[in-house]
Order: structure tokens, then C-alpha cells, then sequence
């Protein structure tokens, strides 16, 4: 299947949600460290905005990465 990338925001609870989720390859976040630097300036510029990061990733299975800040 062709890969597809969705993005989404929204408001939950006193925050403002950015979603984006790929049904591509992922990865294993413990094993591969290729890219660990790029996810680490995320996470950063995320704590810098006052929101907090989270990555969903698992081979196979795509990746969902999730930007949440209160509104």
C-alpha cells in the first residue's frame, strides 16, 4: 500500500494536540539509533515551547508522534 502521512489538531482537556502519524517502516527506539539526535532536538524545541513530546514507533507498524501544549 502507498505510504500515507495524517496530521491532526486538536483541543483535549486545556490542550492543544498535534498528531502525526505515517504508516511507514517505523522503528525500534531501544535498537536503532539512527536519528536519535533529530528526535532529541524535537523533544527539546518541544520543552522550549512548554509542551512535551512523544513518539510511537514500532517496525512495521509506522510512527505516531504526538505535540501536546497547554492552551
Amino acid at each position: 500500500p502507498p505510504e500515507t502521512l495524517t496530521i491532526n489538531l486538536q483541543r483535549e482537556q486545556g490542550d492543544l494536540v498535534l498528531f502525526v502519524e505515517d504508516n511507514g517502516p517505523g522503528f525500534c527506539s531501544d535498537q536503532d539509533k539512527r536519528g536519535a539526535l533529530g528526535l532529541a532536538l524535537m523533544r527539546y524545541r518541544a520543552e522550549s515551547a512548554g509542551g512535551r513530546l512523544r513518539i510511537h514507533s514500532r517496525p512495521g507498524e509506522g510512527t505516531r508522534v504526538e505535540f501536546r501544549v497547554r492552551d
